[in-house]
């Protein structure tokens, strides 16, 4: 279980925390959330759908699944594409909140936690926030907003009726393998609504929508990452194992939820 405390100068005056030097946090992630002011940087180099949380639906960008992991990181846990997904960016550091309608507070992983003179302070000696931690804190305030708007964005769009199942086929090793649990815009249904219905998607709903469809055409270089860290792991592997690599071992199926979510 994740271990969050709260950043207080009262109880972290003196303590410093480890800088993220790579993103192996995320090996097992299959999927990122989406924050709204990203939508450009993210098409073309991710697929975008969405996933079931409840009743509703969340943007998320697909980052692998199953055994093979997150296939946008090398040997290194080096992020292997030119932009990175906001939430994944104030690592160690997350939101946290406290109740409804709180305000949000600054909350750091306890193992990336340390004593001087390991890591970075968090807390300047006249106990304000270090440039850096603010300015991570600033990131998380942005990102939570930008979410809450792509979160909008997305009970527009099944208010209307346009999000469907989707379960896109990959191929990892010579086997097919479906990704079920997955939703998209529905071009068909999205043409098909009537004038007021159409008009009321303007602005961040449809901007959502166009950029989830349009996403859709990195399937194939999804696909390709996929197997090039396959094969990463069976190279690194005394006794790699290609059939159950990538399989769940029923059906040839992963499903996809609000579990697969990274929880910031």
């Amino acid at each position: 279980m994740t271990d969050w405390v709260v950043v207080s100068r009262d109880t972290h005056v003196t303590t410093h925390f480890r800088r993220r030097q790579h993103y192996g946090f995320s090996r097992s992630m299959a999927v990122s959330g989406v924050v709204m002011s990203e939508l450009e940087f993210l098409v073309g180099h991710y697929v975008m759908a969405f996933i079931e949380e409840g009743d509703s639906f969340l943007p998320v960008a697909l980052l692998g699944g199953g055994p093979v992991g997150n296939a946008y990181l090398d040997r290194y846990d080096q992020w292997q594409a030119p932009y990175t997904p906001a939430l994944l960016r104030g690592f160690p550091f997350g939101l946290g909140f406290r109740g409804e309608g709180a305000e949000p507070v600054l909350g750091i992983l306890r193992d990336q936690l340390c004593l001087a003179p390991e890591g970075e302070p968090l807390f300047e000696s006249d106990g304000t926030m270090t440039e850096v931690v603010r300015r991570t804190l600033d990131l998380l305030r942005e990102c939570d907003r930008q979410k809450g708007i792509a979160v909008s964005a997305s009970a527009c769009l099944q208010a209307a009726g346009v999000i469907s199942p989707w379960a896109p086929e990959i191929t990892i090793n010579d086997e097919t393998v479906r990704l079920n649990g997955l939703f998209q815009v529905n071009e068909r249904k999205l043409s098909a609504l009537d004038e007021s219905a159409y008009s009321a998607l303007r602005g961040a709903p449809m901007t959502l929508a166009v950029a989830q469809r349009l996403s859709m055409a990195a399937l194939p270089a999804l696909n390709r990452r996929l197997q090039c860290r396959s094969d990463m792991l069976c190279a690194a592997s005394s006794e790699p194992d290609l059939d159950q690599l990538f399989s769940d071992g029923e059906d040839d199926v992963l499903s996809f939820g609000s579990s697969t979510m990274d929880k910031l």
